[in-house]
């Protein structure tokens, strides 16, 4: 043996590879942790939004409790309330969102102290539904400037801008319930409900390059004229459009302003669809008139009782096709009505398909059995479309279960492996010195490596977590 060996360096030498071993050790230990709480919320958010799609699942189709009812109550015209009694008729009998809110879910919880529209649909709802009187929505009438501060009570409002506003309002009531607030709540279920989408591709003529952007909708208006039906104001809707003169697009590609070719198609029909018709136009008299007059085109717009989208497939983006036809068909089940000359003037009633299937016309406090025929030849101004069937919210869910499974287990075993992980604090011992500490390592130390292979395939800076000898102290 060699006397001059230098014990106090390779002591120093060692003691500073078992603090490595320590400091590695232990900013592991946080890595797995960490790891294990971003695994556990992923779980936590898939458990949400199962329970979230199981819950739309039961509510798309009426339950007994309303369909051995009968219909439900008129509503009292409050003083030019019609736009908003049509209005509220049509979403009452939206099984999904009818149901939805007759659970009083958010009411029974929410704690502002000034107008919830969300609170107040909560409590009218089911007075439309079961109740047999005349239904008096006063409070929702008079706080109309706080579901949209262009509404004035006693006005002839538009019933399309008060729907938008008031699914709005509901919309946000459901994401101030997240911490914090005004965070959009991904399991939102007005937005599960009404929200599509659009895409719109524009492709430059010159050098063939597309750009698309994704919008989302909860109502599609629709240019209409004469004796233009509904397939084809969907059309209209998705034409093709040039991009020329003025309107030129500028493409980063070419960095210069080029003709092009604009494209809408839908990407994402939500469950419920809702259409609005733009009957209502300005018209100037004369160029050097300022102020225009309010026309309505009064012409008849042909809609389906069942609106069928294999057969428009050509209006949804290419890519999106198969998924969107999972669930092709959607069955009308409300019609809202605007009859008079202008938007100013007139009145609006709504038609709807009871829980039991049989239409009925609300007109205000007139409830009025009526045929599909009837219906069918009304002048719609907003119809209301609901798909048919629910395959694609199954397929949603059985996705989700089948990852919940594979996180369930992954999690299981990071669990098993982190604990398994262990730090050697054997003394070091002359052999250990005089066989292992002349070689030149610099090693995180654990005592089986095979665990700690495993364990650290989830981190990107596994290189830095290598075996040290079998034997250390720590310091």
């Amino acid at each position: 043996m060699n006397n001059n060996y230098n014990y106090d360096l390779e002591l120093q030498k060692a003691l500073r590879l078992s603090e490595q071993s320590f400091k590695k050790e232990k900013q592991l230990r946080e890595e797995a942790k960490k790891l294990e709480q971003e695994m556990k919320a992923k779980q936590e958010a898939k458990w949400t939004e199962e329970k979230s799609y199981g819950m739309m699942l039961q509510l798309m189709k009426w339950q007994p409790l309303f369909t051995n009812r009968g219909v439900g109550s008129g509503l009292q015209n409050l003083g030019n309330s019609c736009f908003m009694n049509a209005t509220l008729q049509c979403l009452a009998y939206s099984p999904a969102f009818a149901q939805l809110l007759c659970q009083s879910n958010h009411s029974s919880q929410c704690k502002s102290n000034k107008f919830c529209a969300l609170c107040e649909m909560e409590r009218v709802i089911p007075q439309m539904l079961m109740g047999k009187q005349i239904v008096k929505p006063r409070n929702l009438f008079k706080n109309l400037p706080k579901v949209h501060d262009l509404l004035t009570p006693g006005c002839q409002e538009d019933a399309h801008e008060f729907i938008q506003a008031l699914l709005d309002k509901i919309e946000w009531a459901y994401d101030d319930q997240q911490k914090p607030k005004r965070r959009k709540d991904p399991q939102n279920p007005i937005r599960k409900l009404f929200t599509g989408a659009t895409k719109t591709c524009i492709q430059c003529a010159r050098c063939r390059q597309k750009s698309i952007t994704e919008e989302p909708f909860c109502c599609i208006s629709l240019e209409v004229d004469d004796n233009v039906g509904l397939g084809e104001a969907l059309g209209i809707f998705t034409q093709d459009e040039l991009m020329r003169g003025e309107d030129k697009y500028f493409c980063n590609n070419c960095n210069r302003k080029c003709v092009a070719h604009k494209k809408l198609t839908l990407s994402a029909i939500p469950p419920i669809l809702i259409l609005h018709f733009k009957r209502f136009c300005v018209e100037f008299q004369a160029s050097h008139h300022k102020q225009g007059t309010t026309k309505k085109l009064a012409d008849h717009v042909e809609f389906p009782q069942t609106l069928d989208f294999k057969q428009l497939k050509h209006l949804i983006f290419e890519e999106d096709q198969q998924t969107q036809l999972i669930d092709p068909e959607y069955e009308l089940y409300g019609v809202l009505v605007h009859s008079g000359p202008q938007l100013g003037y007139g009145h609006y009633y709504a038609l709807i398909k009871s829980p039991q299937g049989q239409w009925y016309r609300m007109n205000d406090m007139e409830v009025i059995p009526v045929s599909i025929k009837h219906v069918l030849r009304e002048q719609g101004y907003i119809v209301f479309y609901r798909r048919k069937t629910d395959n694609l919210m199954k397929n949603q869910l059985q996705k989700i279960n089948d990852e919940q499974k594979e996180d369930i287990n992954n999690n299981a075993n990071i669990n098993h492996e982190n604990n398994n992980i262990k730090v050697n604090t054997d003394l070091l011992t002359h052999d250990y010195f005089t066989n292992n500490c002349n070689q030149p390592q610099d090693m995180v130390l654990v005592d089986d490596m095979n665990k700690m292979n495993h364990l650290l395939n989830g981190f990107q800076d596994k290189h830095q977590y290598v075996q040290v000898p079998p034997i250390a102290t720590r310091p």
